[in-house]
């Protein structure tokens, strides 16, 4: 049977950071372990995001040959897919910098600890924020090694 881990981070922000956050895990149904830690300020990785989906969204439409579609003088137009690379790196190292705070790294090494790398692991993300919501999740380095989680 699968795990669960619930990710809570509580009230916060990219600014000014989660105080509070409740990692939870068990099967579905029987939670029985919790740890907590928390997640520093990271205001650059919404600005980061940003630029990442606006960097796909021009490699994805100048890809397609499309007619192209109004953009605000401010947007991108023309993208090289070096651009869209280091946009990438960009964001999934400073997603990884953030969640390998020390007060977070002690959630992740619990999780480490307690869950085994061939097991099927489902990690569900709960947050009033949007980019939490909105960040790809996959490139944590959590899931290169439990090749076999998912999130939710």
């Amino acid at each position: 049977m699968s795990e669960l881990v619930i990710l809570s981070l509580g009230p916060g922000n990219f600014d000014e950071g989660f105080p509070s956050v409740t990692a939870r895990l068990g099967k579905p149904g029987n939670l029985s372990m919790q740890f907590t830690g928390a997640l520093p300020p990271a205001p650059e990785i919404p600005q980061l995001y940003i630029n990442w989906q606006l960097l796909y969204q021009a490699l994805c439409q100048s890809s397609r040959g499309s007619p192209p579609i109004e953009i605000a003088e401010s947007g991108v137009t023309n993208v090289s897919e070096g651009v869209f690379q280091d946009a990438c790196r960009n964001l999934e190292n400073s997603i990884n910098s953030w969640l390998s705070s020390p007060a977070f790294h002690k959630i992740e090494l619990q999780l480490r600890t307690q869950l085994k790398t061939s097991e099927s692991v489902r990690v569900v993300i709960e947050s009033n924020d949007e980019y939490i919501w909105r960040l790809p999740w996959q490139l944590w380095s959590f899931f290169q090694d439990y090749r076999q989680a998912e999130v939710s």
